[in-house]
This record gives structure tokens, C-alpha cells and sequence, in this order.
């Protein structure tokens, strides 16, 4: 497609409070970055912003999406589409997801859709994420500091527990 398209997918639910790989990945696959939660931290969110409450749709699409703001903050102005895998509610998590980005910075307009506009807009109603695979790696690899280098390079952006908290409230 285009050269600003990213795709955004995660490995587990955030429900499920397991490991979990969250990865963001350009278009032809060259520049990549991701992170990875444990499921202690997972219990911790859960627990914290999301009232207890492990299938609140509102809370784990708002995770999702402060997770997928601390991974593309750095590189926001390259992105013009963000493909967004349909983990949590889709709707949900392009409305937090604007909220936030509007309240942080100042950027040019960014399309947000879900991966099944995307198949639409292609016409492949089986085409996956771009993000699909390396999300399962990030979600295996990134709490291992020396598997980084093993196979595939990871670019892995370290997400605290700190961090989140500061862009929820």
C-alpha cells in the first residue's frame, strides 16, 4: 500500500493477564518496534484502571490503546494510516487512542482503522496484519534481553508501569 501505512497487532489479551506482545510494524516490514507485558504488570493495570473488572471492554481497549501510543509516539510523523488489529473493541480503541495522541502532541491527521476496513479496502478477506508474527516474538523475546539479538533484531521500547499511569489519568 503506502509507504506511512503501519500495523498494530498483540499477541494475548489483555483479559487473559498473561505475557503479552504488543508489535507495530511499517507496511513492507523493514522498521519495526514492539514491548511486552508481563502478566504481573497485566494483574497491576487490570487491578489499578480497570476496576477489577478483567472483561471490561472500556478498560483493556484503553490499555490497548495508551500501549499502542507509547510504541508510535517516537515515530508519529511517519505514520499517515495505523492498521489496528481487532484485539480489544476496535471502536473503543481508535476513540482513546485519538484522545490521546491529540492530547499529547500536535501532528498532522492519522488514519486509524481496524484490520477489518483493511481487508475491505483491499479486497482479501483473509489478508492478516503485517504485525501478526512479530508480535508473538516480542511477546517471547523482549523480557529476555539477550534473545534480542537471536533471529530477528527487536527494536523493543520499554513500557513502565509508571509511564502508563501517567497517560491514563
Amino acid at each position: 500500500m503506502t509507504e506511512g501505512e503501519f500495523h498494530i497487532d498483540m499477541s494475548k489479551k489483555f483479559k487473559d493477564e498473561v505475557n503479552v506482545g504488543i508489535a507495530c510494524c511499517s507496511f513492507d516490514k523493514i522498521e519495526h518496534r514492539g514491548c511486552a507485558f508481563n502478566g504481573n504488570l497485566v494483574k497491576k493495570l487490570h487491578n489499578q484502571f480497570c476496576n477489577s473488572n478483567k472483561k471490561s471492554k472500556d478498560g483493556n481497549a484503553k490499555l490497548y490503546a495508551v500501549s499502542i501510543y507509547c510504541l508510535i509516539k517516537e515515530i508519529l510523523p511517519k505514520i499517515e494510516t495505523l492498521v489496528i488489529c481487532c484485539d480489544e473493541s476496535p471502536s473503543l480503541t481508535k476513540k482513546y487512542l485519538l484522545e490521546i495522541i491529540n492530547n499529547n502532541i500536535e501532528t498532522q491527521e492519522i488514519e486509524i482503522i481496524s484490520i477489518r476496513e483493511y481487508r475491505i479496502r483491499i479486497g482479501d478477506p483473509k489478508i492478516k496484519s503485517m504485525a501478526h508474527n512479530l508480535c508473538n516474538i516480542y511477546r517471547k523475546k523482549a523480557p529476555k534481553c539477550w534473545r534480542h539479538k537471536k533471529g530477528i533484531p527487536l527494536n523493543v521500547i520499554e513500557i513502565g508501569f509508571n509511564e502508563l499511569k501517567e497517560i491514563l489519568n
